[in-house]
């Protein structure tokens, strides 16, 4: 059942797992979390360093607490896995250095809220003292534990699982709003794109008649062509899916549920010799799923070298751009804790909005100058030719830029060519387009002499201007904005 219905039983799963380090150790927990139908996974020894969350390609989040340097070493961690519906309850969360993580979901219950802690405990040995400083911190209420012998990534341990009584709110004031990717790659397949072109032309050939109609508006002609486009999209190319990583073939996918049969043998086994049997037959098969995931992802990086090499010598700058962009997401990319304007770091979802929206509140309502210029009518023969430009203008100017482009072009060839160091830098002037002051550019408007009319209908497109921010896939409240101009 979904987590957020007020009947809905919900399976929590606590692991350890060893190290999360491993080639693809990642995609395989969180297909054993949705094999085992969690909405919560907790995950000791993850051997990460540092704290940050990631989101995986599968939609899972992945709360992370480890060491606070990078180059600790990568020792101890913990962290929590949560479901698609898990993260629409989530309200904050909390890292406790690499043993201790917690965070806390919104319940039914208006102002009650279900704290889940995950722990990586130190082992006898320790410190009486630092056990003592450990297992003061914990407070749990949980029921029903029982373990799941038949999940497996290798590791030593077995999955624990909790069925909770305390039911998760069902209404929320603000959705999550993760947009979703249409798979536009269907389009270099050309029965799709031709199909594509078709279904989208008969669509705009209904649009003859209403663009040449009565009573319509700007608004409802926008909403008719993007209901068009969007509607043929899910029709012929559709979301992009994304279970498990695209480099891990389907021979590797067998292999692993090859492991997952050998796990459930050596469960079921009655003698020790069977046992012993199964366990050397899961030892090997385990062997196996390491060697073929490091194959998978070495073939993958050769081919996706060849093709960028490819790419590079035919000039195809769109397709190398690509490739070089999944060579440099590979490496994780943690999401920060937002910190206050004190430096202190805020882990609650709802502070975080609100801090925010506080930052842009203040960096796009700049205050006026306090020395506002004084703006004449400009005379009435301006100094350069105000008409229409001619095709020769027209010409020339895309002439020049293409010329800039094959220049720089031409530079970054030479680079590659000679093995030397290129340096390319855009100057961008920070907040100059946020800081402009709409007052003094009305005034100038008029100084050039732009129809009032028209300053007018582009005054009008600011005032009362509202935006809101997409923060952990939910809106905030919305803001005005009353200094600054919109870019391009």
């Amino acid at each position: 059942m979904p987590l957020l219905t007020t009947r809905a039983t919900i399976y929590l799963g606590t692991w350890n797992v060893r190290t999360m380090w491993d080639t693809g150790r990642a995609f395989q927990i969180a297909a054993e979390m949705r094999r085992y139908i969690l909405e919560v996974l907790e995950i000791s020894e993850t051997h990460w360093t540092q704290v940050g969350q990631q989101r995986l390609t599968s939609g899972e989040l992945l709360l992370y607490s480890g060491h606070e340097e990078e180059n600790d070493p990568y020792t101890q961690g913990v962290a929590l896995m949560l479901s698609k519906q898990a993260q629409n309850a989530l309200r904050g969360w909390e890292s406790h250095g690499p043993r201790i993580i917690k965070a806390s979901f919104k319940t039914k219950k208006e102002g009650i809220t279900t704290n889940i802690i995950q722990c990586y405990a130190p082992s006898n040995d320790y410190n009486e003292d630092a056990k003592d400083q450990f297992y003061n911190k914990l407070q749990r209420t949980i029921e029903d534990v029982r373990t799941k012998r038949g999940a497996d990534i290798a590791s030593d341990h077995h999955l624990l699982v909790a069925k909770m009584k305390l039911k998760l709110k069902k209404h929320w004031t603000m959705g999550r709003t993760i947009s979703q990717k249409f798979n536009t790659a269907f389009l270099q397949d050309t029965n799709k794109l031709n199909k594509f072109k078709i279904v989208i032309s008969n669509k705009f050939q209904a649009f003859h008649d209403l663009l040449n109609g009565e009573g319509t508006t700007v608004e409802s002609i926008w909403k008719k062509i993007k209901e068009s486009i969007t509607s043929t999209c899910h029709e012929i190319l559709g979301h992009k899916k994304h279970h498990h990583k695209e480099w891990i073939t389907v021979d590797t996918l067998d292999k692993i549920q090859e492991r997952r049969n050998k796990k459930a043998a050596i469960n079921t086994s009655r003698t020790r010799a069977e046992k012993a049997k199964a366990q050397a037959e899961y030892t090997e098969v385990n062997k196996q799923v390491k060697r073929s995931i490091r194959t998978d992802k070495r073939k993958y990086v050769e081919d996706l070298s060849t093709t960028a090499e490819k790419a590079a010598r035919e000039g195809n700058m769109r397709q190398l751009y690509d490739i070089t962009k999944k060579f440099s997401g590979n490496r994780r990319k943690p999401e920060r804790p937002v910190k206050s304007k004190k430096g202190e770091v805020i882990t609650n979802i709802e502070e975080q909005q609100n801090m925010w929206v506080e930052h842009f509140k203040e960096l796009l309502n700049r205050p006026a100058p306090l020395n506002p210029p004084n703006i004449e009518a400009a005379p009435t023969d301006l100094l350069i030719n105000v008409g229409p430009p001619t095709i020769e203008e027209i010409s020339m100017a895309i002439r020049q830029i293409k010329n800039q482009i094959a220049t720089l072009r031409i530079i970054v060839k030479q680079s590659i060519e000679w093995n030397s160091s290129l340096y390319i830098n855009f100057i961008d002037y920070e907040k100059a387009f946020d800081g402009v002051d709409r007052t003094t550019l009305w005034k100038l408007l008029g100084h050039y002499d732009v129809p009032q009319k028209l300053v007018n209908i582009v005054q009008s497109s600011y005032d009362g201007l509202h935006c809101k921010i997409v923060h952990g896939g939910q809106l905030t409240k919305s803001f005005e904005v009353k200094t600054g101009v919109r870019q391009g």
